[in-house]
């Protein structure tokens, strides 16, 4: 079989778009400025790319059987894991300056959690659907 790809796109860009309202909303509440609110963006957006991409690097479009689904998810969930922090580390050399380090963990934290959290849903979801009942 394969997994719903648009929806589960759409599913991560709302996620992201969840996440980065909410992190506007703590900005705006807190006592908070905008080195932490560009920080904490440029987290989300980093973290929402490679995530996208790790989920096209599955290509969640291609029929597989329901065995070899969980391995290419996994190996996507340890691409975003793993390449990630190098991307961040990267920029964060390149403009250490512009960015508040604590902000930026604490956004790349949180929109993985939350983009793991929403794939495994609607992936789970899509396969509780397509399998016969008992």
């Amino acid at each position: 079989m394969a997994m719903p790809t648009w929806p589960l796109l759409a599913w991560l860009a709302g996620s992201l778009a969840v996440v980065a309202g909410l992190w506007s909303l703590a900005i705006a509440i807190g006592p908070w400025g905008r080195p932490e609110f560009v920080s904490g963006m440029v987290g989300i957006a980093v973290t929402g790319v490679i995530g996208i991409v790790g989920t096209l690097i599955i290509t969640p479009w291609k029929p597989r059987a329901m065995g070899d689904w969980m391995t290419m998810w996994l190996g996507g969930t340890v691409f975003r894991l793993l390449v990630t922090p190098v991307v961040l580390f990267l920029l964060y050399s390149a403009a250490s300056s512009a960015l508040a380090v604590k902000p930026l963990v604490l956004s790349v934290a949180l929109t993985y959690l939350v983009m793991v959290m929403t794939e495994a849903g609607t992936l789970a979801s899509h396969v509780r659907r397509s399998l016969p009942s008992p």
